[in-house]
């Protein structure tokens, strides 16, 4: 289906009691945070005036539960919870995060936690169950079996995990930083499960491109997904439209470290080497995703979410 954007709310007000009453009435909605409000969706464009219609008594009613006691003749006990809660709420900001982009959340923390499992787990006994390929530790010498060797024990996981490991606090924090801005922005375009089946497309994609391009090595990261992400999001608001657009000096400053990396010149300032054929191949596979996917998406720009 096809989404509409009805109306922004500051990202202090609680809408669950809003967002019941609406679907007391029959209004499919959802919610997404764009440019630092809360925008309600509906799934009917003829909804648009009647979510303005009750945000506005809402509005004038202070936000209060209490405003709609009994709804279209239907009594109805207010809840506690249903109070609007201070801005200052922390545990309410995080929660609203949560639930806007699990996905996009969930991959900054598997990466925050592949970063410390690289720095404990020195004799490679857990890091060689997520690498492309089972690796060994033997003396000072690392010992790479092949990608088909995994696949045939039935650790097809191994085609993605790579993406979570990281080599340095400055490798995770560069790729999280990154992550975030633009997995939000298509978390909220396309929703939880389009968001993962990019994830599993763009980290496969790019880890079989990295493999094949440099044979058995250790290699990790988020940054073959993020060039990725990078890739969906330029060609998407060049064909449709988001609600955030991602700034110009981004992608070129992206691009531009893309071709910096592939020079050679980074490695004078990094560990080992650059996983080039990663990020080329993300960038790729995610802008041919965005180019079909808006062959195939109304000029609203907004993807159908279920």
């Amino acid at each position: 289906m096809t989404w509409y954007a009805a109306a922004l709310v500051e990202l202090t007000i609680n809408l669950q009691p809003l967002l019941r009453r609406l679907q007391l009435q029959g209004v499919v909605c959802r919610v997404s945070e764009e440019r630092g409000q809360q925008c309600i969706w509906v799934g009917d464009k003829t909804h648009v005036a009647l979510v303005n219609e009750r945000l506005a008594e809402w509005r004038r009613n202070g936000f209060s539960a209490h405003a709609w006691a009994e709804p279209m003749g239907c009594a109805e006990t207010a809840q506690p919870s249903d109070t609007v809660l201070p801005s200052s709420g922390i545990l309410w900001r995080t929660t609203l995060l949560v639930w806007r982009y699990p996905i996009t959340l969930l991959l900054i923390l598997l990466g925050v936690l592949g970063a410390l499992l690289v720095e404990v787990d020195q004799g490679y006994e857990y890091i060689s169950l997520l690498t492309m390929q089972p690796i060994s530790l033997q003396g000072d010498r690392l010992l790479l079996a092949s990608m088909d060797y995994g696949l045939q024990l039935g650790q097809w996981w191994r085609l993605i995990t790579p993406v979570f490991l990281h080599f340095g606090i400055l490798h995770i924090v560069f790729n999280g930083l990154w992550v975030w801005e633009f997995g939000r922005r298509i978390e909220g375009l396309v929703g939880h499960w389009l968001m993962l089946g990019l994830t599993l497309l763009i980290g496969v994609g790019s880890n079989l491109a990295q493999y094949y391009w440099q044979g058995p090595s250790l290699f990790g990261g988020l940054s073959g997904l993020l060039y990725g992400l990078l890739g969906f999001l330029a060609v998407w608001q060049r064909r449709r439209s988001l609600p955030e657009p991602l700034p110009n000096s981004v992608i070129l400053f992206m691009l531009v470290w893309l071709v910096l990396c592939m020079s050679g010149a980074v490695n004078l300032f990094v560990d080992g080497s650059i996983a080039n054929a990663a990020h080329v191949s993300g960038l790729l596979i995610g802008a041919a995703l965005a180019f079909i996917a808006s062959l195939k998406t109304p000029q609203s720009g907004i993807i159908d979410a279920d």
